[in-house]
C-alpha cells in the first residue's frame, strides 16, 4: 500500500504541470476527446466541449465554451504577442443553412487576470462534405489569411481575417 501511495505521489510531483512545464498547444487525442490542458506563463487552462477553467494562480474562473453545438475541434493553442496571452480556437461547425457544408470559426480570445476577453470570431474557411472514390471526404475552399501582430505605430495587438482587421 506505501509502495502505491508513493508510485501516485511520484507521478503527481513529476507531471509537467507540477514542475510548471509550458503546453501551448492541444494534441490531436485531446482535440479528438475534446478534453484539454494548456500551461503558459501564469496561466492554466483546461478546455472541455462546454466549458474553459482559466487559473492564474490566483484566481480560478469558468467561463463557456465558445459553442455548446459539439464542434469538431481543428486546433486550440495559446501563444504570447509582446507581453499579452492569446487564446486561438479553431473549430468546425456545420452550417444551419446547408448541413452538408461546415465553416472553421477561428474564435480568439485575450487571456488577462482572472479574465477571457472575446475579441473575434471569424470564418476563415468552408468545405463540402463528399464521397470521394467511395470513401466520405471534403472538398476544401481556400483557407482566409488570418494572423495577430503587434502594431508598432498604435501599440496595440491587430488581428487579421482576409480584409478584415482591427486593434484590440
Amino acid at each position: 500500500m506505501a509502495t502505491r501511495t508513493l508510485i501516485i505521489l511520484f507521478f503527481l510531483i513529476t507531471s509537467p504541470f507540477a514542475i510548471g512545464e509550458t503546453k501551448k498547444q492541444c494534441t490531436e487525442n485531446e482535440r479528438e476527446t475534446r478534453n484539454c490542458y494548456l500551461k503558459y506563463g501564469p496561466y492554466t487552462l483546461r478546455l472541455s466541449q462546454e466549458k474553459i477553467i482559466l487559473d492564474d494562480s490566483v484566481r480560478h474562473r469558468i467561463f463557456d465554451f465558445p459553442y455548446k453545438d459539439n464542434p469538431s475541434w481543428s486546433d486550440i493553442q495559446i501563444e504570447k504577442i509582446n507581453h499579452r496571452y492569446v487564446l486561438n480556437i479553431k473549430l468546425w461547425r456545420v452550417n444551419l443553412d446547408a448541413a452538408d457544408v461546415q465553416s472553421l470559426h477561428w474564435v480568439v480570445m485575450e487571456v488577462t487576470s482572472g479574465n477571457l476577453i472575446p475579441i473575434t470570431d471569424q470564418v476563415i474557411q468552408k468545405r463540402r462534405e463528399t464521397e470521394l472514390k467511395d470513401s466520405p471526404g471534403f472538398i476544401n475552399d481556400p483557407l482566409t489569411y488570418h494572423a495577430i501582430k503587434w502594431d508598432r505605430k498604435k501599440k496595440k495587438l491587430r488581428w487579421y481575417a482576409g480584409r478584415k482587421s482591427e486593434l484590440f
